[in-house]
């Protein structure tokens, strides 16, 4: 009979068969799944599956990369490879309970399977943002997150809209941008002022004679403004 694990106290004798989608979970992360996995058991396989892209994951000791070779490699080659290993594990009784890491969220068919074959399946996933909707953290008897690192992608997502003011001295549409009648305006001003060869004239008389021109759109009339 699996012996239950003990979230609360992190006892638990349970043989874990942990299973590293290695392409897809940074092995920057590893010390903080394997905190974790002393919470749900004792791990006796650790393996990580890749194709061709192997990255560091050999040189964590305890681990043993299960690589495909990259002439297979392509869109969830890797995946297939661990749900296939799982499988041989299973079969040979190796676990008491079956730990999956991996960022996808395609191994829900494979956690089902792994439950109703009496082998309690759990997920630890390296994310950036809730997990609560995924189909694997639905599926499994345990699901952990290990927050990572956003992306500069994401991390753009998340920043708050720019506002109105950093627009308007941008220039957006909907800003104080000139029109092209101010633009002439201020042509024509700078023309008439403009005393020195260089054809510079002063900023302050420019501003004085620009006001009177300038108008405002208000509720059936235009205003001039002060």
């Amino acid at each position: 009979m699996n012996q239950e694990p003990d979230i609360q106290s992190g006892i638990s004798n349970a043989r874990l068969a942990v299973l590293i989608d290695a392409e897809n979970v940074s092995v920057d992360l590893w010390p903080q799944i394997l905190r974790l996995l002393a919470l749900l058991g004792t791990p006796t396989v650790i393996r990580a599956y890749t194709c061709g892209k192997c990255g560091k994951w050999p040189s964590i000791s305890g681990i043993e990369v299960i690589d495909g070779g990259a002439a297979v490699a392509g869109p969830n080659a890797a995946d297939f490879l661990l749900a296939f290993d799982a499988g041989k594990l299973l079969v040979s009784d190796a676990a008491d309970r079956f730990v999956i890491v991996s960022n996808d969220d395609g191994f829900a068919p494979l956690i089902c399977a792994l439950q109703l074959a009496d082998k309690p399946t759990s997920i630890i996933v390296p994310a950036s943002g809730a997990i609560v909707d995924r189909k694997c953290v639905k599926v499994a008897d345990v699901a952990m997150l290990v927050p990572q690192p956003m992306t500069s992608a994401q991390a753009k997502a998340t920043q708050p809209p720019q506002s109105k003011s950093k627009a308007n001295v941008s220039g957006d549409a909907g800003g104080n941008r000139l029109s092209k009648m101010d633009e002439t305006t201020i042509r024509n001003i700078i023309e008439a002022r403009s005393t020195l060869p260089d054809g510079w004239a002063s900023l302050m008389e420019v501003g004085h004679d620009f006001v009177p021109h300038k108008a405002m759109k208000g509720p059936g009339r235009a205003r001039a403004i002060a």
